[in-house]
């Protein structure tokens, strides 16, 4: 690719043209080029001479711009060259620590709504509605509709807000088709890992065109789970308990924060199971329907058949969906098999 860019660069030179290059290829435009402008939203932020610089130093002044050198338009003139070279992200390439850069709001006391939710759900959204004009749609920051099919979209544009607010590279967007009360096709996309989950009712779960199945592990000791709190009333949530009892007797419990990818994780092996309280349809929806064609079971917490508008879900390899139960039955019960530790000076 860099061999081809000179090449390219070195012909438009023989036929006099002027070169504005609009990339992330930081050693590649000081290895060709005389200046270096940085841009932000169509403004110059920062112009500078090649020889007068790194490229730490213009990494260094993106980061702590909040800028990015891939712009809709830049000041060309007659006659000029636009190029537009598309690489990662030149924090993580040259090793510069992260900033979080994300602005956020609130919604309620503890949920946080970017940017970044309401842009990706009208995009999902506006598709949906080019392709699909007669389905509903289901979205987390409200941006649906109703249509006139038994068709319906249940759509996270960004499950794992926190964590992508905070820089915490655990998020995905998430979409699920229903038609006639009955989940027929679900996708979650993971952008960190360019990981795509789908799943089609009677077709199976695949994971970039690769077929995927809950693993084999047949005993809960031998499990790793994972789990979820709420942000919301988090005051009255009672999963700690049972996020302790699965603790003690399990290889461990995960909370990563994005339940699509959690629910992904238990249809590709990656987990044995995964349990929360609370969700709403658009988190689980395409998940519940990934681990059912992956071979896994899903049910509530209490062996109750899963359902969208549940209070709670428990999704898992099936093996081990029994002894979960029985675990969760004694929580709900009052039961511990497992004490909490009670803090005191000798534990500091």
């Amino acid at each position: 690719e860099t061999d081809r860019l000179f090449r390219l660069l070195g012909r438009l030179r023989q036929e006099g043209k002027t070169v504005i290059l609009v990339t992330h290829k930081l050693r590649e435009i000081l290895a060709v080029t005389d200046r270096v402008t940085v841009m932000r939203q169509g403004a110059i932020v920062h112009e500078t001479s090649t020889r007068d610089t790194t490229e730490r130093a213009l990494a260094e002044i993106m980061v702590d711009r909040a800028v990015s050198l891939k712009v809709a338009k830049a000041p060309a003139r007659p006659g000029d060259v636009l190029l537009e070279v598309q690489d990662l992200d030149v924090r993580d390439r040259l090793g510069v620590p992260r900033v979080r850069r994300v602005s956020f709001e609130l919604k309620g006391e503890y949920d946080l709504v970017t940017e970044a939710d309401r842009a990706s759900e009208r995009l999902v959204v506006e598709r949906l509605q080019t392709h699909f004009p007669s389905h509903s749609i289901v979205a987390e920051e409200g941006g649906g509709r109703q249509g006139s099919s038994d068709a319906c979209w249940y759509v996270d544009p960004l499950d794992g807000t926190t964590n992508f607010a905070h820089g915490f590279p655990v998020y995905n967007v998430t979409l699920a088709l229903e038609r006639a009360g009955e989940l027929v096709a679900g996708c979650i996309y993971d952008p960190t890992r360019q990981e795509m989950f789908a799943a089609e009712r009677g077709a199976g779960a695949w994971l970039n065109n690769r077929r995927i199945r809950v693993s084999k592990v047949p005993k809960l000791e031998e499990a790793l789970v994972a789990t979820g709190f709420p942000s919301r009333r988090r005051h009255m949530d009672v999963n700690v308990h049972f996020f302790y009892q699965l603790a003690m007797v399990t290889h461990g419990v995960r909370r990563a924060g994005a339940a699509a990818l959690d629910l992904a994780y238990v249809a590709s092996g990656r987990l044995e199971a995964f349990w929360e309280f609370g969700l709403k349809p658009w988190d689980m929806a395409a998940g519940l329907l990934m681990v059912q064609e992956a071979g896994g079971q899903v049910s509530d917490m209490r062996g109750q058949p899963a359902s969208l508008t549940g209070r709670t879900v428990l999704a898992d390899n099936g093996l081990i969906h029994g002894a979960i139960l029985g675990l969760f039955g004694e929580v709900f019960s009052g039961q511990a098999r497992v004490k909490l530790p009670e803090a005191g000076p000798e534990q500091s």
